[in-house]
């Protein structure tokens, strides 16, 4: 009994110097120094499962490496990527999740505005697009209880991109390799992420203060996808038309597109495709793209086509105004009011026609139960012989 409560006293005291000599956490300096702090080093604190503030303390410094960042290869990228991917895995609670995706989403906002030396393309579009082949190569890994936070990432995220393409300094090289960055998303596997881009194209573009023409000229990653994977996705394909195409660009004429753009950026894939420069298309998509295009044509460009062709006058189909007769004392006649059109009335069933007919012989048996007055005077009411 004593040997025992010995043992636990001395495991007690063991446990605390064992908290003092063994348990010391080792904690990362990401002080700017003259030698720089490694990648790696980053990428650790970045994924650190156990400790949210150290987690936070690296992200913070992250902010001041990479306006210093030396290199933007592919696997420098990728490493700081995955570094960040891990971050927001392992954040709790929904305000602490979106204050990490914002957090990672405004990293692209101390990226200096230059462009890389070797590929000529600019800083920030770099880091963009390795976080869309970081999404691409992560988002099979997902669970279900982790995808709401990411695709608020991948919003703000999105958003971000529309900010760095409205830019002075982004070019046509830049343009391209973002519509290949997100034309990746949506030929992979990954029809979470393509479902949330198509949905949240508009909303975010507008949000951004994107130009029309800018807009416009980044439909073109909708038009090549629907056309080579028409009839290999219809689920993605019929999310795409229902979200971007057909409910909200078309609807809205003149607010979210360029008209003139638009149909230049067809009439060229079309070429494109006949030429054999893309591969095969699929000439159903762009024969219903255009069957909608012209549907939804302003009526200014109708009008300015039909004048160019020598038809000056516009022809309106109008209805036939209902002229009036007996019943309605000619007031159709006078106010131009077109007659509502009468109702067919059902057709009724032998059966039904017999119904009919033996309510009709109740209540002319019976016409004090079915009198129309609700209300009745007993005062000078006269009984029968039974007083009813």
């Amino acid at each position: 009994f004593f040997s025992c409560i010995l043992f636990a006293i001395m495991t007690e005291g063991w446990k605390e110097m064992a908290k003092k000599v063994v348990g010391i956490k080792v904690v990362r300096d990401y002080r700017p120094k003259g030698k720089t702090v490694s990648i790696v080093t980053f990428c650790q604190g970045l994924a650190d499962p156990d400790d949210p503030a150290e987690r936070d303390r690296t992200l913070d410094a992250l902010q001041t490496y990479v306006e210093k960042l030396p290199d933007y290869s592919e696997k420098t990228l990728r490493a700081i990527w995955r570094g960040l991917w891990m971050c927001h895995w392992h954040s709790d609670k929904p305000l602490v999740q979106l204050d990490c995706a914002t957090r990672i989403s405004k990293l692209v906002q101390n990226i200096p505005r230059e462009k890389e030396p070797n590929t000529g393309i600019s800083k920030p579009m770099l880091w963009l697009a390795g976080w869309w082949v970081q999404s691409v190569q992560e988002w099979g890994k997902l669970d279900f209880y982790r995808i709401d936070k990411y695709l608020t990432l991948v919003r703000l995220m999105l958003y971000e991109s529309f900010c760095v393409l409205k830019e002075e300094t982004t070019t046509i090289a830049d343009r391209t390799l973002f519509e290949r960055a997100i034309l990746s998303v949506f030929t992979a596997n990954t029809s979470g992420i393509a479902c949330q881009l198509s949905d949240i194209w508009l909303d975010e573009a507008k949000h951004a203060g994107l130009p029309r023409k800018l807009l416009t000229r980044s439909l073109v990653i909708f038009i090549r996808w629907l056309a080579e994977h028409y009839y290999t996705n219809q689920v993605l394909v019929g999310r795409v038309w229902k979200s971007v195409f057909n409910r909200r660009l078309f609807k809205q004429q003149g607010i979210y597109y360029d008209h003139d753009i638009f149909m230049e950026l067809v009439n060229a894939e079309r070429q494109a495709v006949a030429a054999g420069k893309l591969g095969s298309r699929s000439e159903e998509w762009f024969k219903k793209l255009t069957k909608l295009l012209e549907q939804c044509e302003p009526k200014k460009r109708k009008a300015e086509k039909m004048a160019r062709a020598g038809e000056v006058e516009v022809r309106v189909k109008t209805k036939k105004q209902f002229t009036g007769d007996d019943e309605d004392f000619g007031y159709c006649a006078k106010y131009g009011v077109a007659a509502p059109k009468k109702r067919k009335g059902k057709q009724l069933t032998e059966q039904e026609k017999k119904g009919q007919e033996r309510n009709k012989l109740i209540k002319q048996n019976n016409p004090k139960q079915f009198k129309k007055d609700k209300y009745i005077d007993f005062k000078n009411a006269k009984f029968d012989s039974d007083d009813d």
